[in-house]
């Protein structure tokens, strides 16, 4: 692909069940997020809906730099709010923002995994939970004793992301606004 996006959060940090701004400008189109969750291994937990693409501009870096904005300053791009699905996991998550809909975005573009983490197109954010109480006692844990194995919640670290079908999200603990779905892996059991 060799079209533009670009985006940036509203804050870094969002609460389960809360709200996420983004902002994104792009010459594509039409755009969509694909949201993951970082652990041992990167997994896919959901992806938007299409949404229409605009380009707007970069504002002027505040020290005079020709050609540079100022990453700390709020660019004023229009925003897209979402929720912050409750079925999520705390920790921390990327955004990728994925340009759909040009002459230049044929096929569907692969999932990201943990050797392809930097880059443009993609946003870092942490997900807390709404209040301190709410953190599980099994995420506070204490150091491994020296020489003792250890592995992750779900074993071993896998090799690539989660299985990348969606379906939109049911169940009592889906968003009110579908604008987010979530991965099948992710789903609850019926």
């Amino acid at each position: 692909m060799t079209g533009m996006i670009e985006g940036y959060l509203g804050r870094e940090s969002v609460v389960l069940g809360g709200e996420m701004t983004l902002h994104i400008s792009t010459d594509a189109p039409r755009f969509r997020l694909r949201f993951y969750r970082l652990g041992e291994t990167l997994d896919l937990v959901g992806e938007s809906r299409e949404f229409r693409g605009e380009e707007h501009p970069v504002p002027g870096h505040p020290d005079g730099f020709p050609g540079r904005a100022s990453p700390a300053d709020d660019w004023e791009w229009p925003p897209l709010t979402l929720p912050v699905p409750e079925a999520w996991t705390q920790g921390i998550h990327l955004v990728e923002f994925v340009e759909t809909g040009g002459p230049d975005t044929t096929g569907e573009p692969p999932l990201l995994d943990l050797a392809h983490l930097e880059g443009h197109a993609r946003e870092f954010f942490v997900v807390r939970p709404a209040s301190p109480a709410a953190v599980p006692a099994s995420s506070t844990r204490s150091p491994p004793t020296p020489g003792t194995p250890t592995t992750g919640p779900t074993g071993p670290a896998s090799t690539g992301p989660s299985a990348s079908t969606t379906t939109p999200s049911t169940g009592p603990a889906a968003p009110a606004n579908p604008e987010v779905t979530r991965s099948a892996s992710t789903a609850p059991a019926a």
